[in-house]
């Protein structure tokens, strides 16, 4: 019977604590931490391409889709946030707000 805080390895299928990157007994690495990679790569790169959206607006599309994968991925809170941040500089980058930080230099 497998308890609450175990899971098995995906390739010898032998029980492991739920928090294990590695497999113990073959060293094979798990798929929740391929997918928290994945996740903090979105999210890494939503943020660089919303920062982007505020000089140059059609990033702001790229950091839009990867926000919409990061909430599909069950990170709800980091990708609503990114989501929002993303709007509001995509709006201002299309309102000319790079021109505006240019012109002040």
């Amino acid at each position: 019977m497998q308890e609450n805080n175990t899971k098995f390895c995906f390739k010898c299928g032998k029980p492991i604590t739920l928090n294990t990157d590695f497999c113990p007994f073959c060293g094979a690495k798990q798929a929740s931490s391929i997918v928290e990679n994945k996740n903090n790569q979105f999210l890494i790169w939503g943020w660089i391409t919303a920062v982007l959206a505020l000089f140059i607006p059609l990033t702001g599309i790229v950091s839009f889709v990867l926000s919409i994968f990061i909430i599909k991925n069950k990170r709800t809170t980091a990708g609503t946030v990114l989501l929002v941040f993303t709007i509001i500089f995509f709006y201002l980058g299309m309102t000319g707000f790079s021109d505006g930080f240019f012109g002040a230099m």
